[in-house]
C-alpha cells in the first residue's frame, strides 16, 4: 500500500504557509528567502507542483498538520492505493485517484464468422 495526497473538495490543491515552511526545513528545499524576489511569490506553488503527491514528506506533512496543512480553498486528504501506479484526476479542483485496480475495463468480444473473419459483437 502507498499513500497519496489529494484535494478532497472544490478549490484546488495547496499547502498552507505553515506546512510549506515545514517541508522546506525537512526536505532541504530552497527556502523562499533565497529566491530572486521577482519569483519569490511563485515558490509556494512551484514547490508543491513539482513534488510528487506520493512523496513521503508531503504525506507526513498532511498527516501531521491535518487541517492546518490546507491553503485557503484546499481540503487535503491522504488516500491509500493498493499498487504503485496512479493518476490524479480533477474537476474544478476536486481530485480523485484512479489506479489500474479501480478501472472497470470494457472488453471487446469477437466472434468468428462463417468465412473465418473476426467480427466484434458490438454494433
Amino acid at each position: 500500500m502507498h499513500k497519496v495526497v489529494i484535494n478532497d473538495d472544490f478549490g484546488g490543491f495547496g499547502l498552507s504557509d505553515k506546512a510549506r515552511n515545514w517541508l522546506e526545513r525537512v526536505t532541504s528545499l530552497c527556502p523562499m528567502e533565497l529566491w530572486d524576489t521577482s519569483r519569490a511569490s511563485e515558490f509556494k506553488y512551484e514547490m508543491v507542483n513539482h513534488m510528487p503527491r506520493h512523496h513521503p514528506m508531503l504525506v507526513a506533512c498532511v498527516e501531521e498538520f491535518g487541517d492546518a496543512a490546507n491553503a485557503e480553498g484546499s481540503s487535503l486528504k491522504v488516500v491509500e492505493i493498493p499498487g504503485n501506479q496512479y493518476i490524479i484526476s480533477q474537476r474544478e479542483g476536486h481530485e480523485w485517484v484512479t489506479t489500474p485496480e479501480s478501472i472497470q475495463w470494457t472488453e471487446v468480444q469477437q466472434v468468428i464468422g462463417a468465412r473465418g473473419r473476426k467480427y466484434s459483437t458490438d454494433l
